[in-house]
């Protein structure tokens, strides 16, 4: 099997035997897809997506929007109904319709995080809608159809059933085979791939990766992919514990795109990535000055919840240069408003951990995580989960075998991703039989 990182270099040609003295360094880098015709690239791309974005207050498509959102009958009747009343609701009017099945989806969208239940059957209802015969709008039935798939496998997949989340998939494949290439075909690469990577499966990860970036510039006509995509491949970079590859993807981005405007969307999360590049090949000054040069662009952001993300990040390079002291007070700050605000469990969990290593650090874990334990046992809730309590305790576990901080540290926020418990390896017994 070709290596991941091997069909990266094939398609971005970054081996240096192979640079032509006709073409510039920087622009072969990036090369990606095919050349595109003069008005076309991202500039038509963004603006059709912000064009999506403010279609209900344009002054022609609007009304017709608007109108179509009034006439659409309330979802509450039909998801209080049971299993078969709903079958029976969703094949005649006014719920047999794909506006309807619209309305649901982004139903499912805004629940999907705290209430998985409602959410899958959100999605299980659009899908029905969306399976019926639809002479005069089959394609739009069929894109209503794939989206209510991808809803499914995100329901499934933010609550870590990932059987369930791979069988949605394979449904949308199913879906896509043999059709032309559409937007659709991206979208599939891009979901699959997180998938891929919370599973550990980081090779295949990029491989999705990469084709979903190949169809985007085959659709736009781009001549290098978008920023977002590289940092992407960096990321999984990093998950792959190759710091050096993310820092490479990274520093030809910026050498490729510093006078792009678009970039500079971006250019936050790319210093930020390469502040923990160099925090993880130990040039501990680099990280510093980088996360420092970042701050100015980080405070303009009116988004908390951004700001509290980026905040984290810092004090987990911090943590791993070794500036406790900067370290634990804006950690414990983080976990004191992820708790007041109606932080998700899974998030309290993760800086309960990154606390927990840093108190380790300094050599206080036994006598600050009771309390830690106890402010996750006091979340609504986490009495249902037993990984939100078992991580932590297999990370005081790991602590009194005498394993590596770090290590316990990455074995508990696993156990948070998966929302499992690993199961405890059996030890045979020995049967006596009786005389």
């Amino acid at each position: 099997m070709i290596d991941a990182f091997d069909l990266i270099d094939q398609i971005f040609d970054w081996r240096d035997d192979d640079h032509k003295s006709t073409v510039d360094p920087v622009d072969e880098l990036l090369i990606f897809g095919s050349r595109r015709p003069p008005g076309f690239g991202r500039d038509l791309l963004i603006n059709q997506y912000f064009s999506g974005l403010m279609a209900a207050s344009h002054p022609l498509v609007g009304p017709a929007i608007r109108e179509s959102r009034l006439r659409t009958p309330g979802l509450r009747p039909l998801l209080f109904m049971n299993r078969r009343q709903q079958r029976r609701a969703v094949r005649r009017p006014p719920y047999r319709d794909l506006d309807v099945a619209n309305g649901l989806l982004d139903e499912c969208n805004k629940i999907a995080r705290d209430r998985p239940e409602e959410a899958e059957r959100c999605a299980l209802l659009a899908e029905w809608i969306a399976n019926q015969p639809w002479p005069d709008e089959p394609e739009r039935a069929a894109s209503v159809l794939l989206s209510a798939l991808f809803c499914q496998a995100k329901v499934h997949h933010l609550h870590g059933d990932w059987k369930k989340a791979e069988l949605r998939f394979a449904a949308a494949y199913g879906l896509l085979r043999g059709r032309a290439t559409h937007h659709a075909h991206a979208t599939f690469c891009r979901k699959l791939s997180k998938l891929r990577a919370d599973q550990g499966r980081y090779d295949e990860a990029i491989l999705l990766k990469i084709y979903e970036m190949q169809i985007d510039c085959e659709l736009w006509r781009l001549d290098r992919p978008l920023a977002d995509g590289l940092c992407g491949l960096a990321v999984l970079a990093l998950k792959q514990n190759d710091p050096g590859r993310a820092l490479s993807i990274l520093t030809r981005l910026v050498l490729g795109q510093e006078n792009d405007p678009v970039f500079e969307s971006i250019d936050r999360e790319v210093d930020v990535l390469r502040a923990v590049c160099m925090a993880a090949v130990g040039d501990a000054d680099t990280a510093r000055r980088l996360m420092a040069e970042t701050q100015p662009k980080w405070r303009m952001i009116i988004d908390r919840q951004k700001v509290i993300l980026y905040e984290w990040l810092e004090c987990q390079i911090a943590t791993h240069l070794g500036d406790l002291d900067r370290a634990i007070p804006r950690l414990e700050a983080i976990r004191r408003w992820l708790l007041s605000e109606g932080g998700t469990l899974d998030e309290i969990c993760l800086i309960s951990i990154d606390l927990a290593l840093a108190h380790a650090k300094r050599g206080q874990a036994a006598e600050r995580l009771p309390g830690l334990l106890s402010d996750i046992a006091g979340i609504p809730g986490a009495g249902e989960k037993p990984w939100a309590l078992g991580s932590l305790g297999r990370f005081r576990e790991a602590l009194d075998r005498g394993q590596d901080p770090a290590a316990a540290a990455r074995e508990a926020a696993e156990i948070v991703h998966r929302r499992k418990m690993p199961r405890k390896k059996l030890v045979a017994r020995r049967y006596r039989t009786r005389p």
